[in-house]
């Protein structure tokens, strides 16, 4: 018997699609300059060239952490929180660039609306994560404090 498609989990395939596309957003602005004009591009060369190092290594910490706490399949409560705890700091990370995606955009005084796409992209890893996390709530029942 089928799942209707709106109770289905999503395949670790889109989970994985969904970061790389994440990630590809991050090095298409840095590539870009973040869109900015040229002018701006020239005058705030050095902030630029600074966001776009530190984006660039958040998106390989998050790869990090989703990797870590998806290697880890709980046989013990420890095992458990470890897993909770990559899963917690992925989150943190990409609410960290979300952050930087505001300061890119705020600095070099890049319209908003240039950037929707890739800050809908990445809210919709964040939920997916937080949606991931929640899944684990079966493995909390199994490993009771």
């Amino acid at each position: 018997m089928s799942v209707p498609s709106g109770k289905r989990k999503p395949s670790s395939v889109e989970f994985d699609n969904s970061y790389y596309r994440v990630h590809d957003d991050v090095c298409d602005m840095v590539a870009n300059g973040f869109y900015a004009p040229a002018d701006v591009r020239e005058r705030e060369a050095w902030y630029i060239a600074r966001q776009g190092d530190e984006m660039l290594g958040l998106t390989f910490r998050l790869l990090c952490h989703i990797k870590v706490a998806n290697s880890i399949y709980p046989t013990c409560r420890s095992e458990l929180e470890e897993r909770r705890i990559n899963q917690d700091r992925a989150i943190g990370v990409c609410y960290t660039l979300l952050a930087h995606y505001q300061m890119a955009m705020h600095r070099p005084r890049v319209p908003d609306d240039k950037h929707t796409d890739e800050v809908e992209r990445l809210l919709k890893e964040i939920s997916s994560l937080k949606a991931w996390r929640t899944s684990d709530a079966r493995f909390r029942r199994q490993f009771p404090a």
